[in-house]
């Protein structure tokens, strides 16, 4: 019998034994130290992380994954101010508006999205421009946490952090195509104020609203039914600044003003920003239509110059009698004007009748 074979088997079980045991150790150590970085409490800067800044956003709206980029990253949003200082919260993303707004800047950058934004259980749609540059705070991190506590919100693990990190950074190194290119130019063109199709998507939004406002003064109820569909189908099309102000989402509670500052339950001071978000909105579409209306006026008015200069070339001389006829109407219609000079009462026999704008 061949004893040394034997030993040399057993010395061989032996090592596969131990490196078992190594293995399995390695794994229980690898997986307590993961369940002791899950049980790690949340900090200001592992939260930082995932932040994305309002630059972040202006540089990546563009991209066609930019929803992905987004969902599941946290920012500091401006909600206005206390005691002359500004006040933030720190919301998570959860996604973008599902309807288009009208187009407003984000820094360099033309956008016509809103973020959906939350705050413990309070969603709401919100303009990427008050986005901070800025880092979180421990005094807004600590409201944060207060609030998800007292709403039993889950706040993100450390795994979910990681990942998070990861996906950012995948998005940000992504490369695009000449086709991502191109979609991306094309949107930007859309999305120019100055653009003579922009003006007119404005002008054709602002006819309507008129309009359904001059039917339901005159109380007109199949005209303001079809003009509400007409303006639906606007909003679905080109988007509108009041867009989800009538969802589910704003009957939900969000913040108050209370005597100490801001805090939960009743009125919401998110509300009260995505108002003034929208009131600057209108504005803006209301400083395009002027602009419109000035630039349809000079057009007409310069229309109406080379017509007289075209009629004046190629007429014959007025005779003395027509022009005695008019200053004898003049005088007529303004019997105060025979004591002025005859330049003045040939300057008031002149009418000119300009269209209304």
């Amino acid at each position: 019998m061949d004893t040394s074979s034997d030993s040399n088997r057993s010395d061989g079980d032996d090592d596969d034994d131990e490196d078992g045991r190594n293995r399995g150790s390695r794994k229980n150590s690898e997986k307590n130290k993961s369940a002791k970085e899950e049980e790690k409490p949340l900090t200001v800067s592992d939260l930082g992380r995932i932040q994305l800044t309002r630059t972040q956003l202006a540089k990546e709206c563009m991209k066609p994954w930019f929803e992905n980029y987004i969902k599941g990253a946290w920012v500091r949003y401006l909600i206005g101010q206390r005691d002359g200082a500004p006040v933030y919260r720190i919301c998570e993303i959860k996604g973008l508006c599902p309807q288009i707004v009208l187009p407003y800047a984000v820094e360099n950058e033309m956008v016509n999205q809103q973020l959906q934004l939350a705050f413990g259980n309070s969603l709401r749609f919100f303009n990427m421009d008050k986005v901070s540059n800025g880092p979180f705070t421990e005094r807004e991190f600590n409201r944060l946490v207060l609030t998800c506590q007292a709403e039993r919100v889950i706040l993100p693990t450390q795994s979910q952090i990681n990942d998070k990190r990861d996906n950012i950074k995948e998005c940000e190194n992504r490369r695009l195509t000449e086709a991502d290119v191109s979609a991306i130019i094309s949107r930007r063109r859309t999305l120019n104020p100055n653009a003579p199709n922009f003006q007119k998507r404005i002008a054709e939004g602002s006819r309507i609203r008129q309009e359904l406002q001059t039917a339901a003064a005159r109380n007109d109820k199949a005209e303001v039914a079809r003009l509400k569909e007409e303006l639906d189908a606007y909003n679905l099309r080109w988007g509108d600044s009041t867009a989800g102000s009538d969802s589910d989402i704003s009957s939900k509670p969000g913040l108050k003003r209370e005597g100490s500052g801001i805090s939960l339950n009743g009125d919401s001071m998110l509300e009260e920003i995505s108002r003034r978000n929208r009131e600057l909105n209108h504005e803006n579409a209301r400083k395009l239509q002027i602009q419109e209306a000035e630039r349809r006026k000079k057009a007409h008015l310069e229309r109406l110059k080379q017509e007289a200069a075209k009629a004046n070339s190629s007429s014959e001389p007025q005779r003395l009698s027509d022009v005695t006829l008019t200053k004898e109407d003049a005088l007529t219609k303004n019997p105060d004007l025979a004591s002025k000079d005859i330049g003045t009462q040939m300057a008031h026999s002149v009418e000119l009748s300009l269209p209304d704008f």
